[in-house]
């Protein structure tokens, strides 16, 4: 959960921070301020939300993406593109940045192919919400159920399993001097 909550903050603060640029290039200096700021709210949230992931418990923790270079870059791309917005709102438009966040412009303009609606399939009539509560072990624990053991033909066939080294993920402060970040060896 802590994982998606780094993704989703992460995109909206994108999201917010390309929408900002768009507006400032329509002349609308004010709402892309507006964009940008919340913006850097949600990265904030982002960076929280990667340092929480870092310190939990279990498989693929040992990422840490607050450290890695899209994270960092984005951060300084927003941050810089809101001070070029303020500064250039101080001298040129001086318009009234509004209380209201604007709508993002989800359809496309552009381009030759559109985009399909998304929308979610139906759910299968046996995922009922009988089926999902036996899914919260948790809960099954308080109540006082045994946890679900795993069948003795599944033991056999798994065996006893080392448990899995996870590779270190290598970053580094330091950014590269090329502008994708891409190095090659």
């Amino acid at each position: 959960m802590k994982y998606l909550l780094l993704k989703s903050s992460f995109y909206q603060s994108a999201a917010y921070s390309y929408y900002g640029e768009h507006l400032l290039a329509q002349d609308k200096c004010g709402e892309a301020i507006r964009c940008l700021k919340e913006s850097v709210t949600y990265f904030d949230k982002a960076g929280a939300a990667g340092t929480e992931y870092a310190a939990s418990k279990g498989p693929g923790t040992t990422a840490k993406p607050e450290t890695q270079l899209f994270f960092r870059k984005i951060g300084r791309v927003v941050k810089a593109t809101l001070d070029k917005c303020q500064r250039e709102n101080g001298f040129i438009y001086h318009q009234k940045v509004p209380e209201a966040l604007p709508d993002l412009d989800l359809k496309v303009s552009y381009g030759m192919v559109t985009a399909d609606e998304f929308t979610l399939p139906s759910a299968h009539p046996l995922w009922t919400p009988e089926a999902y509560k036996a899914f919260n072990i948790a809960a099954n624990v308080a109540a006082g159920k045994e946890a679900p053991k795993n069948s003795d033909a599944a033991k056999k066939a798994e065996g006893d399993l080392p448990a899995v080294k996870e590779e270190s993920i290598p970053s580094s402060q330091k950014d590269p001097n090329n502008r994708s970040g891409c190095v090659v060896s």
